[in-house]
């Protein structure tokens, strides 16, 4: 989330909060930066365009959709858990055949929120736990 606590260019970020904070908090929200990326999406590009570079050069585009899938899959855990009194939804046929591998495959992917985080910049907390 983007705030309006201390802009580096504080002109231009009073134009872009009156133009896209559409519910007038004083940040910028997921979906109104989706809406910035989708009016301007060249504005962004050099962001993406290293992000793909660095997923290329780390874990490789299949580990990255592969550990996106396990982020976006704990999420449902997690959240049929808070709807259930926290009970664990029954396992696919898949995860239940990929059960004792699991170990194995995701030892880095703590949580939802880890995996996260690691996934969309916490190189700090990634590189933390490499050195453990």
């Amino acid at each position: 989330m983007i705030s309006s606590g201390d802009p580096t260019f504080p002109g231009s970020f009073a134009k872009c909060l009156e133009q896209f904070d559409k519910n007038d908090d004083g940040e910028i929200s997921f979906t109104e930066f989706r809406e910035i990326h989708r009016i301007f999406p060249m504005l962004l590009f050099p962001a993406f365009q290293m992000q793909d570079l660095i997923w290329r050069k780390t874990f490789g585009m299949t580990e990255w959709g592969r550990l996106k899938a396990e982020i976006v899959r704990r999420e449902e855990i997690e959240q049929y858990m808070k709807e259930h009194d926290g009970a664990m939804p029954t396992p696919t046929l898949l995860e239940l055949v990929l059960m004792p591998l699991r170990s194995i495959w995701t030892p880095y992917v703590q949580s939802s929120a880890e995996a996260a985080n690691a996934a969309t910049g916490g190189v700090e907390a990634l590189a933390e736990q490499n050195d453990e």
